[in-house]
């Protein structure tokens, strides 16, 4: 049984997106360099290695799948 629950993952995705936003407006430059290197960098590696680096600034947990 999952606990996925599909009305709080769009609710926590409408507050990133709102931060988001905020932040682009502070910084436009820097929002927009980082979107374009994911764009650059998601077909190779995908979401996954990309999120976890972002979350943990730890290059080695974020490729510890790749040496399966």
């Amino acid at each position: 049984m999952s606990n996925f629950d599909p009305v709080a993952a769009r609710t926590a995705v409408e507050q990133f997106a709102a931060e988001l936003k905020q932040i682009e407006q502070d910084h436009p430059a820097a929002v927009q360099a980082i979107r374009q290197s994911w764009q650059t960098h998601y077909m190779c590696c995908g979401h996954k290695a990309l999120a976890r680096y972002l979350l943990t600034g730890d290059l080695e947990r974020a490729c510890r799948s790749f040496d399966r």
